[in-house]
């Protein structure tokens, strides 16, 4: 595993299900978004029964690292548009981004125009 800088984006896996992220701080803790706001937490808290964390290097970590402290406290949260990972992509980057939720938005909708076609199959059928 990579060594962790301050101002890097480190995450978990929650049981396979999705990725938690957050930003290091230096001395074992994290600053990350939850639906209770932004907060420093130890990085043990940040996992909470993850046995590995992931670092993803930040190019600018003291950028990324001063981005996440003026945001503690900050009391926004949206799953689609302002979650954990916008939050660390924000501060990493300036760019809010999350893959995950594209990946769900992109995942929707080809469920989304199957159900579609098959519909359209269905009615085109009943002639």
């Amino acid at each position: 595993m990579a060594k962790k800088r301050p101002g890097d984006v480190v995450y978990v896996n929650r049981n396979g299900l999705y990725q938690h992220y957050g930003v290091y701080v230096g001395n074992g803790k994290v600053i990350h978004k939850t639906d209770k706001g932004v907060q420093e937490v130890s990085l043990e808290q940040f996992r909470r029964q993850s046995p590995t964390y992931h670092i993803k290097p930040s190019y600018k970590p003291k950028k990324a690292l001063k981005r996440a402290k003026s945001r503690l406290g900050e009391k926004s949260y949206n799953l689609f548009t302002d979650n954990c990972e916008h939050f660390s992509s924000s501060c990493s980057s300036g760019f809010k981004h999350s893959s995950q939720v594209e990946n769900f938005i992109t995942g929707a909708a080809v469920i989304a125009g199957g159900l579609a076609f098959g519909w359209l199959a269905y009615l085109s059928d009943r002639d």
